[in-house]
């Protein structure tokens, strides 16, 4: 079996004592941002995601493919969208921490 690190369980521990506190706050900011009206017609995801999702939709017999994004912080958000936007297509997230070379 593998154990985990006291330094990583202990960050673990704080992590989890604030989450609390940080649902709280996102919820508090909830009401005062469905009262502004250009947020209402703000769409719920972009016209480059829609496209995505076309774009997915319509090759979904061809085999598998890859969705590279430049940012590794949008892999898991882009992954969640994908599934719930094109149901028929199994995305995941993967990424390294490798460096970006031109």
């Amino acid at each position: 079996a593998q154990l985990i690190d006291p330094e990583a369980r202990a960050q673990a521990a704080q992590l989890s004592d604030a989450l609390p506190r940080l649902r709280q706050k996102l919820k508090s900011y909830e009401d005062p941002c469905e009262q502004q009206e250009e947020l209402k017609d703000a769409p719920q995801v972009s016209q480059k995601a829609q496209s995505l999702f076309q774009l997915l939709t319509d090759l979904r017999n061809k085999g598998k493919g890859i969705v590279f994004v430049t940012q590794v912080i949008v892999t898991a958000p882009l992954a969640n969208l994908i599934q719930a936007h094109v149901p028929e297509c199994v995305a995941d997230a993967f990424y390294g921490d490798m460096p970006k070379k031109d």
